[in-house]
């Protein structure tokens, strides 16, 4: 279960920085929007602890961020959102829960939706339930290790 940002801050560790994935899923509350798949675009935040990685230069030690942009384009692939509010949501836990990310700030763009506007968009920031127990126990957010890069 994701943790909302007002109810923990902990230190920043390594971030991996995810800009411009596109992806086709279904979106939208218009009946036009539910006729095709329309284009979103994710740029995403994750703060992992990547110590183990930049020492040893090994991809396994961190989150790969291939399997991740992956990931959310199968997942997304058939599910249907109304709203992007929801997407981001649903992204943003998978994230935590699969890839071992100790934070993960998301943002989703969709557009053009509106006359003479290119975009709208959302951005939510989330922490894990580990993230918090750890801080809880008195011990940092950057003590914990991503779950080797890869989906469980």
């Amino acid at each position: 279960m994701a943790i909302h940002p007002s109810q923990v801050t902990p230190e920043p560790s390594h971030r991996i920085l995810i800009r411009g994935c596109q992806v086709d899923t279904w979106v939208g509350v218009y009946e036009h929007e539910q006729q095709q798949r329309s284009t979103v675009v994710f740029d995403l935040d994750l703060d992992v602890d990547a110590r183990l990685a930049a020492r040893m230069d090994r991809i396994h030690d961190t989150v790969d961020y291939a399997l991740v942009v992956a990931d959310i384009r199968q997942s997304l692939f058939d599910r249907r959102f109304h709203l992007i509010e929801a997407m981001a949501e649903f992204v943003a836990q998978r994230i935590l829960e699969r890839f071992g990310a100790s934070r993960i700030r998301l943002t989703i763009f969709k557009g053009p939706v509106l006359d003479r506007v290119d975009s709208v968009g959302v951005e939510i920031e989330r922490f894990s339930t580990v993230a918090l127990q750890r801080l809880k126990a008195g011990s940092q957010v950057s003590d914990a290790r991503p779950l080797a890069g890869a989906v469980r």
